[in-house]
């Protein structure tokens, strides 16, 4: 009579649990401390003192950035433990023994591991409700979801470590190809990316995430978010304002439908687990890679992850400061295309040395090396060829919601950044986009000049992407006052009124309120010392609006192209400060809390505006003045005469006011 197939063993599943119980039982305990700590705030502060809406949403945070990182790890852990007897012959021998067929073996070991990996979630869940009940905030749909959640993570990921289990036949490159393959896509794009931006003037790493769904732990931690609803409630508060107040209604998992893709993944990673186990040779055991097919894969695949990430470590190492030098920021392709050609070789044996479990492979694999550095120098050609254009990439003006520019000038140290969106300044700062591509066309190497600039643009376009582009530009101070020239367009671009109000008012909005203003380093004809001036309100109203004049005016900005000597006879060395005040309502409290901030700036004497108003409000008169650099090392020289020395037989002025020594024959920038 012939007996009845079993798909499943519990005498074996019993085993598997009794024998790693360390393993489940640790992870439970160390799961309880998150409740456990929840029932002592319920005790230290009382039943109901947090709303269930948060307490949902700090659910729905924990299942979109705990569980995929904990069962990432955790995975892996389970099924070197059910999986534990491929990787020697003699368990695989004895294993294969027992009255129990490969299916059995495969369905109970599977169930095995499931259970390690739910024992500790359902254990932390048990004591969530329990405290949730104490505490009286009982989500249930909430609960529910994030249980959902948990089941679909937790078994996706063990389907991962299992597939990869039957991949290999050795415990240690379980480990290390499991986390390889969960990050795999991510890294070879970020590098590919680097890579290219390396070659392109402007372009920063253009990382965009395009293959990171093949990444799931970053994929899931990116896009899994707790969100709430709300609405707001009307409140008067001690001090008589009428404020609104934000009240919770509920909670909501954005992307959870990921969960539910990645879990189905999971089916199908389960069924190519068992496809390879049906047909796995027990003499794979110790193996690197235990399926014949793969084997090729995993030979190129390690020469062309090694090409990639071996050749841009060698390049920076060895050539890129020297080529810096002669190219600009930009990599070189000759010596990438060695670096990358020469890694590629090297993964390639090392690949083909752990498959073969011997240092002797030069012979019988030359052709393959040789195919492996073909492999990597066409990469490296593909890469600097910028296929996708990227390099001269400019956005239409009306796909552009605004862009940040950071412009840093690295001669004098004056720097200008804000945030614009007005159609005529995005029109002229693609101008000048533009012109700087165009000039470098014209001279690809690096500029000749004695002064730079650093700019920065990070574009953000209308469907919510972020581009981001930075130049550096090398000039001379003629180079300025070229017409049409980049700087001569970015010299114009910084002295419009967006940009500096964008520039000295960044963080402030139209509720914040001016309450008064300071101005440092008056200079006392009559003391011969520096003195402070503070402003009330209505003086620093007065003020900023004499400001905010010389903004529209275009008076502000002039100055961040001028030679060294210029600025010191035309920007005055003192500090001005005008003090903003707002009000902050702090939850659920509803408390109204008074905040202050600063904001501070200079002034030159193209500020005429402010210069008037500061002469109207008695600020400066015939007694305090405002002092340029110039005018201030005057002061010091006449006080105490500059003092000659003589290096080498080179004549060097010697400046009191700043310390520093500067050649006779020198002509300041």
């Amino acid at each position: 009579m012939q007996l009845k197939t079993s798909y499943f063993n519990g005498t074996l599943f019993r085993k598997n649990l009794m024998r790693f119980w360390p393993l489940w039982g640790g992870a439970s305990l160390a799961g309880a401390l998150a409740p456990l700590a929840m029932l002592m705030e319920i005790v230290r502060y009382g039943p109901k003192s947090i709303p269930t809406p948060e307490i949902t949403a700090a659910f729905y945070s924990v299942l979109a950035w705990a569980v995929p990182v904990v069962s990432l790890i955790y995975a892996v852990l389970c099924a070197l433990a059910v999986w534990h007897y491929l990787y020697n012959a003699r368990s695989v021998s004895m294993y294969h023994s027992l009255p129990v067929r490969r299916e059995g073996l495969f369905v109970t070991n599977f169930l095995s591991g499931m259970a390690m990996m739910l024992i500790p979630y359902v254990a932390v869940g048990l004591l969530t409700v329990i405290t949730s009940i104490a505490g009286g905030f009982l989500d249930l749909p909430g609960l529910a979801i994030t249980a959902l959640g948990v089941a679909g993570l937790s078994f996706f990921y063990f389907s991962t470590a299992t597939a990869v289990a039957f991949i290999t036949g050795n415990p240690f490159a379980l480990a290390g190809l499991y986390f390889i393959f969960h990050f795999l896509a991510a890294a070879l794009e970020f590098l590919l990316s680097t890579i290219m931006a390396g070659f392109y003037y402007g372009v920063d790493v253009a990382y965009g995430g395009v293959v990171e769904w093949l990444s799931p732990t970053i994929f899931l931690v990116t896009h899994l978010r707790a969100t709430t609803s709300s609405h707001y409630e009307t409140f008067t508060a001690a001090n008589g304002k009428v404020f609104e107040n934000r009240v919770l209604d509920a909670a909501h998992l954005v992307n959870g439908h990921l969960i539910a893709l990645y879990a189905l993944a999971g089916v199908a990673l389960v069924a190519l687990a068992w496809l390879l186990y049906r047909n796995r040779r027990s003499e794979s055991a110790g193996d690197v890679i235990a399926v014949g097919w793969m084997k090729p894969v995993f030979r190129y695949g390690v020469s062309v992850c090694t090409a990639l990430a071996g050749g841009l470590g060698l390049y920076l190492l060895l050539f890129d400061d020297f080529f810096a030098d002669l190219t600009g920021s930009n990599f070189s392709f000759l010596p990438m295309a060695f670096c990358m050609a020469f890694a590629g070789l090297l993964g390639f044996y090392i690949a083909s040395m752990l498959l073969a479990k011997s240092l002797h492979v030069f012979r019988s694999t030359w052709k393959g090396a040789v195919t492996a550095a073909v492999v990597a120098v066409a990469l490296c050609g593909l890469a600097a060829a910028d296929p996708a254009g990227m390099e001269h990439w400019i956005p239409e003006a009306d796909a552009v919601e605004s862009v940040y520019l950071s412009e840093h000038q690295g001669s004098n140290g004056t720097s200008c950044s804000g945030e614009v969106s007005e159609p005529e300044t995005l029109e002229k700062l693609l101008d000048l986009h533009q012109t700087i591509l165009a000039e470098h066309d014209a001279f690809p190497g690096e500029r000749a000049g004695i002064a730079d600039s650093s700019l920065s643009l990070t574009y953000t376009l209308k469907n919510g992407r972020q581009v981001s582009r930075s130049y550096r530009l090398v000039y001379s101070l003629s180079d300025v006052q070229t017409e049409g020239s980049a700087l001569q367009k970015l010299a114009e671009l910084v002295t419009l009124p967006e940009v500096q109000r964008s520039n000295l008012f960044y963080n402030r909005t139209q509720d914040d309120q001016i309450t008064s203003g300071s101005i440092a380093d008056l200079y006392n004809l009559e003391t011969g010392e520096y003195e402070s001036r503070q402003l009330n309100h209505g003086e620093a109203r007065a003020l900023e609006a004499a400001i905010l004049r010389d903004i529209d005016a275009g008076r502000f900005g002039k100055t961040f192209f001028l030679s060294q000597e210029e600025r010191r006879d035309t920007v005055y060395v003192n500090n001005f400060y005008l003090d903003y005040a707002f009000d902050r309502i702090y939850e659920p409290t509803q408390g109204v809390q008074r905040d202050y901030y600063s904001t501070s700036f200079s002034i030159s004497r193209y500020c005429t505006e402010t210069l008037q108003a500061l002469a109207d409000l008695g600020v400066i008169n015939e007694t305090q003045r405002l002092l340029t650099e110039a005018e201030q090392n005057a002061l010091y020289q006449a006080e105490s005469p500059a003092e000659d020395s003589s290096f080498n037989g080179e004549t060097y002025y010697h400046d009191p006011y700043t310390g520093d020594l500067y050649p006779a024959t020198e002509e300041a920038f």
